[in-house]
């Protein structure tokens, strides 16, 4: 599990110990999160076309 994923669970949860169903809530949360992030139509780096050679 990403590191990132892991301290957001912990400043979410609190502690260590889990109960399965509140870890799948969790854990769904973060999957969400990330699907939001990723569908901004942000290009990545390699979609750019140069403009410059040397």
């Amino acid at each position: 599990m990403p590191s990132e994923v892991r301290k957001s669970l912990a400043r979410v949860h609190g502690d260590l110990n889990w109960q399965l169903g509140d870890l799948r809530h969790a854990l769904n949360q973060e999957l969400n999160i990330m699907e939001a992030g990723s569908a901004c139509n942000i290009p990545e780096m390699t979609e750019f076309i140069s403009t410059a050679s040397f």
